[in-house]
């Protein structure tokens, strides 16, 4: 009953905040992201602390709503008094983002047609009993509803590109908490995980992982961009731009910050031991810098050589390839050992398997969160023989996850999303290494460098079915959609 209370006083309490300051409300929320691990109950219906502060923020948006567009002005003085609350108008929105709002209604709608192939209690040889309709629906709602709703109010309410950038700030100082709870366990070698690999407050040491390399790959960016910036115009050579002059931490004081904050990032990932992450973060890393390095040739009227581009990533491949090996000679080896229980050979036998319920469940799916008790039922007889694991969470790739949760149609208007953003950043591909970093060429550029690093690891884990993580991926999604291009003063 206690935690309950405090569900409804933080509700309550974030409900008047934004009523005061939507746009801080929105920009702070990605503080409250990892306490989805705080649970309780409500008539029988599970709820999570970002997902009870999220309804609040859609309570508050449409109260500005009514405000704004349908009640009088004399009603609403008298019941809201002075408060501040956002501009959110019907029409700009629509002009805005109309066309996102299409993609994002098919990859709903396909979540809920593929509630159609989910049985509703799936009882196992061994006795136990799985709960599908009710796991399927509770996550239609924490994973899926909840935090596209935080979308389209963060879309609706944000005021600026400068909110924007906060919100990135927040969401790395959330991670770097983490980092430093993984380090922690490090320093004292209290792992909660049976391989001694640093997981924060999660069960699963990918799962910090997962969280922490997005804010990794910003955090590259933005000390990169104040310390080694591209200025064309004023230097002679790439290696030249690498020096520049003035008083670096005078002029950006939170420099400091973002350093410190990278290194306690990097050595949280080098302890999860997330061979994933790490090519992940690269990933994202590459795609920035190289877009960067290929705009600096182009101004400069050189000629590209792309076999100097070449070399210098794969040095840097290299580079990373052996701190992988350092950190774990006996992982890497057993990487790429096929024929014996490891987590590459776990993996190919998931990917069959996934293969096989998608070939038989090709439009609909298997249903949200099903995947668990279908790879339990169907493994044996999918592969031929028993499985290495017969527990198993996800397909640890997003694309086939998003097919087997939301089906075909969830797939099409997933895919489409990802499009649209990527279309949205190309624009701005030639030119955005010089500009303002909370202009829209930067702040879409660096978004979509985020995004690289979270399908890369997509590739090989899931990174959005999971509370937190499917809003961090909606919170890129927004950064990427909502930058503006009208540029105000540089932070």
């Amino acid at each position: 009953m206690f935690l309950e209370f405090i569900f409804v006083a933080v509700a309550v309490a974030y409900f008047v905040f934004a009523l005061w300051k939507m746009e801080w409300a929105l920009t702070v929320f990605p503080l409250l992201i990892p306490f989805y691990l705080v649970k309780t109950t409500f008539f029988g219906i599970p709820f999570t602390l970002p997902e009870v502060v999220i309804y609040a923020l859609v309570a508050a948006a449409l109260v500005s709503f009514a405000k704004n567009n349908l009640m009088p002005s004399s009603i609403f003085r008298s019941v809201f008094g002075s408060m501040r609350l956002a501009v959110l108008r019907r029409q700009s929105f629509l002009r805005r983002y109309g066309d996102l709002l299409f993609p994002l209604a098919v990859f709903v709608v396909g979540a809920f047609v593929a509630l159609v192939a989910v049985e509703s209690r799936i009882v196992f040889s061994d006795g136990q009993v799985f709960e599908g309709m009710r796991t399927a629906l509770g996550i239609l709602k924490g994973w899926i509803i909840a935090p596209m709703l935080f979308l389209i109010v963060y879309l609706a309410c944000i005021p600026d590109n400068n909110r924007l950038l906060d919100t990135l700030n927040v969401y790395g100082f959330s991670a770097v908490v983490l980092a430093v709870w993984a380090l922690f366990q490090v320093s004292t070698d209290g792992y909660v995980t049976p391989d001694a690999r640093a997981s924060g407050p999660f069960e699963s040491a990918n799962y910090l992982a997962l969280y922490i390399v997005p804010a990794l790959v910003y955090l590259m960016i933005r000390i990169k961009d104040i310390v080694l910036p591209l200025y064309a115009e004023e230097k002679k050579s790439f290696i030249g731009s690498f020096f520049r002059r003035g008083d670096i931490k005078e002029k950006h004081p939170e420099i400091s910050l973002f350093i410190l904050g990278f290194l306690l990032l990097f050595l949280a990932l080098l302890a999860s031991k997330s061979y994933a992450g790490m090519i992940a973060a690269m990933g994202g890393a590459l795609f920035y810098f190289g877009l960067e390095f290929l705009e600096f040739k182009s101004r400069n009227e050189k000629a590209l050589n792309p076999w100097k581009f070449l070399a210098g990533f794969l040095v840097f491949l290299v580079i990373i390839l052996g701190v992988i090996y350092v950190i774990d000679p006996g992982k890497w080896q057993a990487m790429f050992r096929f024929d014996e229980r490891n987590s590459s050979s776990v993996r190919m036998e998931v990917y069959s398997v996934s293969a096989g319920l998608i070939g038989e469940n090709w439009l609909t799916g298997i249903g949200p969160g099903q995947y668990e008790a279908m790879y339990k039922l169907h493994s044996e007889r999918l592969l031929g023989r028993e499985p290495y694991e017969l527990n198993m969470l996800h397909p640890h790739n997003l694309l086939l996850a998003v097919w087997l949760n939301t089906g075909l149609l969830g797939l099409m208007g997933f895919v489409t999303i990802l499009v649209m953003a990527f279309k949205r950043c190309a624009f701005h591909f030639k030119k955005f290494a010089s500009a303002k970093i909370n202009s829209a060429p930067k702040l879409r550029v660096m978004g979509t460098a985020v995004l690289i690093g979270i399908l890369i690891y997509g590739l090989f884990d899931m990174p959005f079915f999971k509370n937190d993580l499917s809003i961090l991926f909606w919170i890129v999604i927004a950064i990427i959609f909502a930058a503006d291009h009208e540029e105000k003063s540089s932070r």
